[in-house]
């Protein structure tokens, strides 16, 4: 159990960096963009980010066992995961609403 508590504190500890990442892409170019950004440069960007404000933090991490391969691997999954249920939710309710 807190193997997998340890990777959500990652995951929302890298989260924000992606979701800034994917809303300037929204903002400035489209939103399938910016589902594309997020999905495939999310977990890049938040392991950029994590690594600048929380380096200290990466220590604990190795200590469990994850390098920053796999971190960002799990991420990678986290975000698909989370925007294909988003994308689903948002289509079923276009249907719903059309």
């Amino acid at each position: 159990m807190r193997y997998w508590r340890a990777i959500l504190h990652y995951y929302w500890s890298q989260l924000p960096a992606g979701l800034a990442l994917s809303a300037l892409t929204y903002i400035f170019i489209d939103a399938v963009w910016a589902i594309v950004i997020f999905i495939l440069l999310g977990s890049f960007f938040g392991q950029l980010a994590f690594s600048t404000f929380y380096k200290e933090q990466l220590l604990y991490y190795h200590n469990l066992g994850f390098t920053k391969g796999r971190l960002m691997t799990l991420a990678f999954y986290l975000n698909l995961i989370l925007t294909l249920v988003l994308a689903s939710v948002i289509a079923g309710i276009a249907a719903i609403l059309l």
